[in-house]
């Protein structure tokens, strides 16, 4: 996904969210967290975006694009985060087909149920009182 289809998505989401359906909240924000991921690792952690200011940032960049070790960590990153967009993408058309659906985001679902499932510990403080 990248960033000038995001500037069709984004704004119309954010009227939806707004005006109609308030309670997918999450799943607006998780959006443009995911997509700002996504920018983050395709643009050198943005520090091509400095480059107006100095061409050092740039020469660093260029540097990093073509040092062996950091092309393969930078295309796995944007795989990484291209799989969960797509999923996510996913999860939104289902929820515009469906607006009964839940809104929570798939991944949140994911780390709320290892916490549901995790053992419950006894409070300490409540240990011993009557």
């Amino acid at each position: 996904m990248y960033e000038q289809y995001l500037t069709y998505l984004l704004p119309l989401f954010y009227i939806d969210t707004v005006l109609w359906h308030p309670e997918r909240k999450r799943l607006f924000r998780f959006t443009w967290v995911v997509a700002s991921l996504f920018l983050l690792a395709n643009n050198d952690l943005l520090l091509r975006f400095f480059g107006p200011v100095s061409t050092q940032a740039v020469d660093i960049a260029f540097t990093a694009d073509n040092a062996s070790i950091f092309g393969p960590i930078r295309t796995a990153a944007l795989y990484a985060v291209a799989i969960l967009f797509t999923i996510h993408l996913v999860q939104l058309v289902s929820q515009f087909l469906d607006p009964s659906r839940n809104t929570t985001p798939w991944l949140l679902r994911l780390t709320s149920l290892r916490r549901s499932r995790a053992p419950n510990k006894p409070d300490i403080d409540k240990v011993g009182d009557p």
